[in-house]
């Protein structure tokens, strides 16, 4: 085992071993950097992602290439928290009932899971499901 090494393919299929833990650890350091794409506005852009996460721009200030940019790295980083986000929201709802509704909490989750188990089948169905 390479200690503080990885091993990654490089471009041309041979394989690479470098330092870890670089902030663009995907290109080496031998890479001529000014071929990337972006190199020539990386500075600038850079500046502007920064403006932007501080508030002192908004989307409406961007072009719209850089706009779509944010807005696709915005909604690939919902995507990869929506699994843990329904599973919070699904706790805070429990929670809720648990506190402020005992007496009807028996017949509030049978409704629920039934709801629940409709959507599913539903859903099941539509897509061919068979049993």
């Amino acid at each position: 085992m390479l200690s503080a090494k990885e091993i990654r393919p490089g471009v041309r299929s041979e394989t690479e071993i470098k330092q870890a833990g670089g902030l663009n650890s995907s290109v080496s350091d031998t890479h001529d950097k000014t071929a990337l794409i972006g190199s020539t506005v990386e500075k600038s852009v850079d500046a502007t992602l920064w403006k932007l996460v501080l508030g002192q721009i908004g989307l409406h200030d961007l072009t719209p290439a850089l706009a779509a940019f944010w807005t696709l790295g915005h909604a690939s980083g919902i995507a990869s928290c929506r699994a843990q986000i329904a599973r919070l929201e699904n706790e805070a709802d429990r929670l809720y009932v648990q506190a402020f509704n005992p007496k009807d909490r028996a017949k509030l989750i049978r409704e629920r899971m039934d709801a629940a188990a409709a959507d599913y089948w539903e859903e099941f169905s539509r897509l061919g499901g068979d049993l």
